[in-house]
């Protein structure tokens, strides 16, 4: 461990050596004893990065997950980099004859945000 961050909110950062030590605790197994270890009640967000795609036709549906896997594929993201995809501006906002709309995508891999 690198750093520990406590934060006023309750929240905890901890930042690791290597992104070996990282990776290890994403590790379904290794997480569990990490929590069972710090305190079973604890929870561990993984670090997200958000995209924000432009001009996407309105026939994309951000509720159908065949959709997100779709648009995975198209830019050779590895299944599941999806983890949330919603549109900038809410629908019910929108002129009736707009066909393309900005669309907020939240990854859980740096390399695809890139």
């Amino acid at each position: 461990v690198r750093a520990v961050s406590q934060f006023n909110n309750g929240g905890t950062v901890i930042e690791f050596q290597t992104p070996e030590a990282a990776d290890y605790l994403k590790n379904k197994k290794n997480k569990e004893k990490f929590i069972q270890a710090l305190e079973p009640n604890v929870s561990i967000k993984e670090r997200t990065y958000s995209v924000i795609i432009q001009f996407v036709p309105l026939t994309f549906n951000t509720d159908n997950t065949e959709h997100l896997r779709d648009l995975e594929t198209e830019n050779n993201w590895s299944q599941n980099t999806i983890t949330l995809a919603r549109w900038i501006k809410p629908p019910a906002k929108r002129n009736p004859s707009q066909r393309v709309a900005h669309l907020l995508l939240i990854l859980n891999d740096p390399k695809s945000a890139n």
